[in-house]
């Protein structure tokens, strides 16, 4: 046997026989030892051909041609059985790539290297055969074209998911003009148009209407509806004597007012809104302050908050230009949905965030399931994937959610700040009249105290003369630091008047602590929870103001001959001085002074150190009273002055200022590109897009005007939230009229109330939905009038007895031909029995 290269390359073995061995024999074992490392510049046309009819065709066939060529399906708009298709791959791309062979989306998807890609689905390949066809395409994937199986590659496509005139003309796509209200026969039922249009379709279907409820029913069904709770005995009985024609407006009226109305409806919304407390994932981490947007939602129902409004608040809240902490605690919603701290694919759960706030969004508000078209066009409606990433742009510069208080964002507005100046005004105000009442007594005083000593009136607050030794007792920053008296166990109930006696104290060094503490000079070891101190300084005269230098950790109270002067919370990492003058002015004596501090340490560092610093230069006049007053004063005059001190010191002390409230709400992190991804996959990254209203509903281009960019925030979600909100969008206030008729009669008018699209139910009574839509927008979007209309009505107020003539026609109560009965939602048990 003789080895050697032929002249199409292959290495071939040369068999020494009397007989010429078969052609097919030659190339067969030719492939079988046809090296893996030789290039496709080695090989001719012919020799490729031959390696892919040999080692290719039989691998692919029998694991790859039933779903993507030799079928009718074609399985991801991805032909393998022509090389045409090979080329241009399918709804994730091309499958080879004929630069980088390697890096080529079929070998990654054979070798199972992307998870969410993994080719054949059921089992990966042999490692032999995986081999093979990689070296198929590092040939370029050479293709026999006898092989070849054409078809139509053109998608299956529903026509209902085209964009055309006919699709564009269903219902639900149609603008809510009010129709013609039916003229009927029977005028003396139909209470209000609802009822025109029921008995209308009833007449269609030869069925009569079901007779009224008895009150007892009635009011029932009206408490639950309106506040999920159960009107008591009392109610029920004042309610059937009540004969006067607008006794059940008046019971409605009445619920409509109390405070548990939005609460009830609230929670309807709050499901919509998919409201947790919570994050979800294993940790299910709090969801800190999102009770705001709870309690905002149950005071809008109950003000009656417009519904555009509603919505404009929730989406774009912080975008409008008369925002306020109400509006701003709205866009919560952006935060309501589960949120993984911790994702294996950051840009994956990056996009899962967005695409959970869009779905929410087209659900609720519009009754579109825009998110079906995420990885490709929606199968059942008009929405192409563009549709889905135009939309998805609008929400884009959201910034991500976030541990702890990074959503938190301020809500203060400028009414409580109006407020605040208001009271800052009055306080000075008060203090001014106080001043004219006290001004002339304490002139009364320097005069008198001038004449015996002139450079009296020369002491004010503003001298800077420093004193040689202006402390009256060191600090341990100062030198060794004092001896202080301390203990570790509770000490007597009056450990820190001047007269108690401590001779059984410890006594060492201030500062006490242990070794470390940021700031601090230890001398004396502390390692309990509690220390209390105690040290006596000395007076020669009273200073005209009195600081306290002290550093602490954690909780300290601080007491002067008996009076608690100073407490602190929290810990301070450095000393820090504090004025006691006024606070110590009563007790403060010449001679022998005590000052006690009790310091409670629980975790972290430990230390305790203080001492006083006086100032003689400045003498203030609540001091001259104390001393001289009564002779110059006298005694009645003189607690004149002493009261008007008090009040002038309580009024000055009063401090104003806006509590800066905070609520998780929405915030922005720049401008982000969005683009279409294939088969929503973050990393095949297709066409770039940006803001954009679906197509099928012909809304106008979505521009965001200059003035919306505020810089802080792009404007786009205030230009989504007013299309949404205005009357010319054809879904939105269909969609919610409804939710509420949904709600009163146990199923909507068109029973899927998510989902107006073709897969979803059809309206039993198109336009009676159309004619409430129009009536929500012309009477200014308040829903309260909704209910009330609603409810007022025959329709509502019959009974749900059944009839064996309209169980025969109608089963269902498509008709609604009587009162659908209902269960009570486990809340309203939970809250009927707490309610006994």
């Amino acid at each position: 046997m003789q080895d050697g290269i032929d002249s199409v390359g292959y290495h071939k073995c040369v068999l020494q026989t009397k007989e010429p061995m078969n052609r097919w024999k030659q190339i067969l074992m030719g492939a079988l030892a046809l090296p893996v490392a030789l290039s496709a510049q080695e090989l001719s046309d012919a020799a490729k051909v031959e390696f892919f009819d040999q080692k290719v065709y039989g691998i692919l066939k029998e694991n790859c041609f039933k779903c993507h060529g030799a079928e009718k399906k074609l399985k991801g708009q991805f032909r393998l059985t022509s090389r045409a298709g090979l080329l241009k791959g399918g709804e994730i791309g091309p499958a080879i790539n004929l630069k980088e062979p390697e890096k080529s989306l079929l070998i990654d998807m054979l070798s199972y290297r992307d998870g969410d890609h993994e080719m054949p689905p059921k089992a990966k390949l042999p490692q032999e055969k995986i081999d093979i066809l990689t070296q198929w395409v590092k040939l370029g994937a050479p293709f026999n074209p006898k092989h070849e199986i054409a078809g139509n590659d053109a998608p299956h496509v529903l026509p209902n998911t085209q964009i055309n005139e006919r699709t564009r003309a269903y219902w639900a796509y149609q603008p809510a003009k009010r129709p013609t209200v039916p003229k009927v026969g029977n005028a003396d039922w139909s209470r209000n148009p609802i009822d025109t249009f029921i008995y209308a379709k009833l007449k269609v279907g030869k069925l009569s209407p079901n007779a009224p409820a008895d009150k007892r029913q009635l009011i029932r069904r009206a408490y639950y509806g309106l506040i999920g709770l159960p009107p008591s005995p009392e109610e029920v009985d004042a309610f059937i004597n009540d004969k006067s024609p607008n006794a059940f407006e008046k019971v409605v009226d009445g619920l409509l007012a109390r405070p548990q109305y939005g609460e009830k409806w609230g929670r309807h919304w709050l499901d919509l809104m998919r409201f947790a407390e919570t994050n979800g994932y294993e940790r299910d981490s709090k969801k800190d302050l999102i009770w705001r947007y709870r309690d905002y939602v149950i005071a809008a129902f109950n003000e009656d908050k417009p519904y555009d409004r509603f919505i404009m608040e929730q989406l774009a809240g912080d975008e409008l230009t008369d925002k306020d902490g109400a509006s701003i605690t709205a866009t919560g919603f952006y935060r309501l949905g589960i949120w993984d701290d911790e994702p294996a694919d950051r840009p994956l759960a990056r996009y899962n965030y967005l695409d959970d706030i869009l779905r929410t969004t087209t659900e609720t508000f519009l009754g579109m399931t825009v998110g079906c078209a995420r990885c490709h066009d929606h199968k059942i409606d008009p929405i192409p994937q563009k549709d889905y990433y135009s939309l998805l742009s609008f929400f884009s510069d959201i910034s991500p959610h976030g541990k702890g208080k990074t959503n938190h964002v301020p809500i203060t507005g400028a009414k409580a700040k109006a407020e605040m100046e208001k009271k800052r005004a009055e306080q000075q105000k008060q203090i001014q009249q106080v001043r004219t009442k006290i001004d002339p007594i304490e002139e009364q005083l320097l005069d008198e105290l001038a004449k015996k000593n002139p450079a009296l009136r020369d002491k004010a607050p503003k001298d800077t003369k420093k004193l040689s030794n202006p402390y009256a007792l060191p600090d341990a920053s100062r030198g060794k630091g004092q001896i202080w008296e301390y203990t570790f166990a509770k000490p007597g109930d009056n450990w820190f008047e001047i007269a108690f006696d401590d001779k059984a104290w410890k006594k060492d060094r201030a500062g006490f602590g242990r070794k470390g503490t940021p700031g601090s000079h230890v001398r004396t070891e502390w390692h309990t929870s509690d220390i209390w101190l105690r040290k006596d300084f000395r007076l020669v005269e009273i200073p005209g103001k009195l600081v306290l230098r002290i550093h602490h950790d954690e909780d300290a109270q601080v007491y002067l001959n008996g009076k608690l002067i100073k407490t602190f919370n929290g810990s301070i990492g450095k000393y820090i001085d504090v004025d006691v003058t006024e606070a110590s002015l009563d007790v403060l004596q010449t001679g022998r002074n005590t000052i006690a501090i009790h310091c409670r340490q629980t975790v972290g560092g430990q230390y305790i150190d203080a001492g006083l610093l006086v100032d003689y230069n400045i003498t203030p006049i609540p001091l001259l009273a104390r001393l001289h007053g009564k002779a110059i004063l006298g005694d009645a005059k003189l607690a004149e002055y002493n009261q008007l001190h008090q009040q002038l010191t309580t009024l000055e002390q009063q401090k104003f200022a806006v509590k800066e409230e905070f609520a998780m709400a929405v915030g922005e992190r720049g401008r982000q590109k969005t683009w279409v991804l294939r088969r929503g996959n973050p990393v095949l990254q297709g066409e770039e897009v940006g803001p954009a209203f679906p197509q099928i509903l012909g809304a106008p281009e979505a521009t965001v005007p200059k003035e919306y960019d505020t810089g802080k925030t792009s404007g786009k979600r205030r230009v989504l939230a007013e299309w949404i909100a205005s009357p010319k969008n054809p879904m939105t206030a269909k969609v919610m009229v409804n939710r509420l008729w949904q709600h009163h009669f146990g199923r909507g008018i068109v029973r899927s109330s998510n989902n107006f699209g073709y897969i979803g139910e059809e309206p039993t009574h198109p336009e009676l939905l159309t004619w409430l839509a129009a009536e929500l927008m012309e009477g200014g979007w308040t829903l309260k009038r909704m209910h009330k209309l609603i409810m007022m009505s025959r329709t509502y107020q019959m009974s749900s007895t059944g009839n064996a003539a309209g169980l025969k026609v109608d089963p269902n109560n498509d008709l609604f031909w009587r009162f659908n009965m209902r269960r009570l939602a486990a809340e309203e048990i939970r809250d009927s029995i707490l309610n006994l």
